[in-house]
């Protein structure tokens, strides 16, 4: 198993170049499963100083330009974050530049607002479901997307899900090959659903569709 930031063929750029020619719904899946990611590293708080553990995957995953891609986006996401930290900005003022700008770089337009940052939990020791929110607008509409740890019981992160932001708020399970599956029933029927289906799966995104 190889580390993909140790692996120096590779650049940032040239990654998030292949990633801008997927379609707008598997750009938004990379951020969100790269958002996700740094949950792991820095285990619910990335504005402490912790010791970041590189992310590692298999050498056939690591064939597939999806994963570089979001390697990549990782990667830019905490390079902005240091520097908006080192500028002395607040908790939602750092997120929010920072979220802005990677979105940016890859295609993606952020709408939503330094203050809405605040609205929802960001990974905190108590809460270890929800990670943070982004919303971008696309040709197809607004999406607004979650990114989900989901280890355990499917009606627990529903209730929380639905509490935390309302019921107009449709999940979609994304798999580790990209593929993901827009549900018709309600959210929490949709999850314990498919939690009993993939009983291994650990990611997870909620998304309100908004037409334009």
């Amino acid at each position: 198993m190889n580390s993909l930031f140790q692996t120096q063929e590779y650049s940032d750029a040239s990654l998030v170049r292949k990633l801008t020619d997927y379609p707008v719904q598997r750009r938004g899946l990379c951020f969100g499963m790269s958002l996700n990611w740094l949950r792991s590293i820095a285990k619910f708080s990335i504005f402490e100083k912790k010791e970041e553990r590189i992310s590692r995957i298999s050498d056939k995953e690591a064939t597939d330009s999806y994963y570089y891609s979001t390697l990549a986006v990782q990667n830019i996401f905490i390079q902005l974050l240091r520097k908006s930290k080192n500028k002395g900005e607040s908790k939602n003022k750092c997120l929010h530049s920072s979220l802005q700008a990677a979105a940016n770089f890859v295609g993606l337009e952020l709408a939503t607002s330094e203050k809405n940052l605040s609205r929802i939990p960001i990974g905190s020791a108590e809460d270890n479901h929800l990670l943070t929110d982004l919303m971008f607008s696309a040709q197809t509409g607004s999406y607004f997307l979650i990114g989900i740890y989901a280890p355990g019981n499917g009606h627990a992160i529903a209730c929380h899900v639905e509490k935390s932001l309302g019921k107009n708020y449709y999940a979609f399970f994304c798999s580790m090959n990209g593929e993901y599956f827009v549900p018709e029933s309600s959210l929490g029927t949709w999850i314990n659903q498919h939690l009993r289906c993939f009983p291994g799966t650990e990611k997870f995104f909620v998304a309100e569709l908004t037409a334009q």
